[in-house]
C-alpha cells in the first residue's frame, strides 16, 4: 500500500510539472496454482525478482491507470454545451467526466468504480478515483481568489460531493449485466480470443471484459503434453476428452449441462491438472467448498453461489464417500 500511494502521488507531481501523459503501472497479481487470484499480502518487487519476474515485459505491457492532463479552463468538459457554475461540485464533476469518461465507469449495483487498464476493465479497490477527483479539486483551489473558497474546494466534503455526482453521469454509469456478457470472448494478456473462430485480436474497451487469463495462446507445450500422456497411460481417447473439457471451460457456455468429476487414488495427477488449468485461466477460475454443491442439513449461505458469478472454471476439491449432490444447485 505505501508503494502504491507513493506512485499515485508521484504521478500527480509529474502531471503538475507539465507532463502531457503519465501512467501508473498496476501491481502484478502473480497468480499461483494455490492462489489463482493473485499474490498474498506483502508480495513485492524483491519477491518478483527472486521468482524470475519479467520486468521488461511488465514495463512494456503491464496494466496501468492513465492520468490525463488538466485543461486551460478547470470547468472545460468533453461536451462544450454543458454549462455549470465555476468551482461548484457540479462543475468539478463535469471536469472529472470530461477527462476520464473514456476510462472510468461506476456500477451502482456493485457500489464500485471500474477503470480501463489497457487490457481490461478492473474493479478499483484503492480509491484511485477519489485520488483523481482530489487532484481536480486541488487545481480548482489554486485558482480561487480567496482562502475561504480555496479551503472549501480542497475539502474532503467537496471531493466526496464530486464523487457522488460523477457516479450518475451517463458517461460513467454502467449496469452489472454489461460486463463479461459474451461467453465466446476470452481475454488474454496478448489480446482477446474469439472462441468461435480462434482469432486473436486487440483489446477493446467496448468488449466490457473485466477478467483476464495469465497466458496468451502461443507455441507448443511439450511438458504439458508429456504430463497428459503419463496420467492417461497413453489413452488418446481420454486425452482428447480432457482437451475438449478444458476447451469447454474456456467458454462461458453451459449448453452441454456437464459437470466433470475427477476421481482416483492419490498422486495420479488430478490436482496438478486442475490447478494448472485454474492458474492459466486466472480471473476466469475460482475455487468453491465442495459443500456448495452437496446436500446438507442446513441451507448454505447465498454468498457461496454469488461468489461464482462470472466464473467459467470452478474447482471443488475432495468430498467424503456417501455424500449426495444437491441437484438443483448443480
Amino acid at each position: 500500500k505505501p508503494g502504491w500511494e507513493y506512485a499515485m502521488n508521484a504521478a500527480e507531481a509529474v502531471m503538475a510539472a507539465g507532463a502531457q501523459q503519465c501512467a501508473v503501472l498496476m501491481p502484478p497479481s502473480n497468480p499461483t496454482a494455490q492462489d489463482p487470484q493473485g499474490s498474498a499480502d506483502g508480495w513485492d518487487a524483491a519477491d518478483a525478482i527472486a521468482e524470475g519476474f519479467d520486468v521488461e515485459a511488465f514495463l512494456a505491457h503491464g496494466e496501468r491507470i492513465q492520468f490525463q492532463p488538466s485543461t486551460p479552463d478547470t470547468t472545460q468538459t468533453a461536451d462544450p454545451t454543458e454549462q455549470s457554475v465555476w468551482a461548484t461540485e457540479d462543475a468539478l464533476a463535469l471536469t472529472f467526466s470530461g477527462r476520464y469518461a473514456q476510462d472510468w465507469r461506476y456500477v451502482a449495483l456493485w457500489g464500485k468504480w471500474v477503470f480501463w487498464t489497457g487490457k481490461r476493465w478492473q474493479t478499483e479497490e484503492t480509491l484511485a478515483a477519489h485520488h483523481l477527483m482530489r487532484q481536480i479539486c486541488r487545481e480548482a483551489a489554486l485558482k480561487a481568489d480567496s482562502h475561504r473558497v480555496a479551503a472549501k474546494l480542497a475539502s474532503s466534503g467537496t471531493v466526496a460531493g464530486l464523487e457522488r455526482l460523477a457516479r450518475s453521469d451517463r458517461r460513467h454509469a454502467a449496469t452489472a449485466d454489461e460486463w463479461d456478457a459474451d461467453p465466446w470472448l476470452l481475454n488474454t494478456p496478448g489480446g482477446v480470443v474469439n472462441l468461435k473462430n480462434g482469432v486473436l485480436r486487440s483489446h477493446d474497451r467496448l468488449d466490457r471484459l473485466t477478467k483476464i487469463t495469465t497466458a496468451t495462446p502461443a507455441g507448443d507445450c511439450p511438458t504439458w503434453r508429456q504430463f497428459i500422456h503419463e496420467v492417461t497411460g497413453g489413452d488418446q481417447a481420454l486425452q482428447a476428452y480432457l482437451a475438449r473439457m478444458a476447451g469447454y471451460a474456456l467458454t462461458g457456455s453451459t449448453r452441454e449441462h456437464a459437470l466433470f468429476f475427477l476421481y482416483g487414488t492419490g498422486a495420479n495427477g488430478k490436482s496438478v491438472f486442475v490447478n494448472t488449468l485454474a492458474t492459466i485461466l486466472g480471473d476466469y477460475a475460482t475455487n468453491a467448498p465442495m459443500d456448495t454443491f452437496m446436500e446438507t442439513r442446513t441451507d448454505r449461505h447465498p454468498t457461496d453461489m454469488a461468489s461464482l458469478r462470472g466464473a467459467r472454471f470452478v474447482a471443488a476439491i475432495e468430498t467424503e464417500q456417501g455424500r449426495r449432490w444437491a441437484e438443483s444447485k448443480v
